[in-house]
């Protein structure tokens, strides 16, 4: 018997160690394809991550697969292209209004806080200190 098909056989009996391996063996060649497809590193280490968890709800299943490696170029291009298709609707959905009137509010940290604070009372000192007319 030859180590791919022991490691096959461990990874159906659900040996996280031969998952390991499974995944050593086939993530660079999978995370290449799904670059090419998505030209994004974010996105292409997702879908292959998702890939490998499919592999894992569905190992009891890879004893019947002739073709594990093109099961999951398969499983790959199908995850990519939903992916692309989901990303492409979440632009289509967003109007240039709901762009124009996005705002990011920074959280200040706590020696900001301070700082702000201490300013805020020199202020209040200073104009505590001028005449009534002038403090309207």
């Amino acid at each position: 018997m030859e180590q791919k098909e022991i490691n096959i056989d461990k990874l159906v009996a659900g040996d996280e160690r031969a998952f390991i391996a499974f995944i050593e063996y086939h993530s660079s060649a999978l995370y290449h394809y799904a670059f090419n497809i998505l030209h994004q590193k974010e996105c292409a280490e997702e879908v292959v991550s998702d890939v490998f968890l499919e592999v894992w709800k569905h190992r009891k299943k890879l004893g019947k697969i002739e073709n594990i490696k093109g099961w999951l170029y398969r499983i790959l291009y199908n995850k990519s292209i939903s992916f692309l298709r989901k990303d492409s609707v979440e632009y289509t959905n967003l109007s240039f209004d709901e762009v124009e009137d996005f705002t990011f509010e920074l959280v200040p940290s706590q020696e900001e806080k301070l700082i702000g604070e201490e300013k805020l009372s020199i202020l209040n000192a200073a104009i505590a200190s001028l005449p009534s007319k002038s403090r309207q």
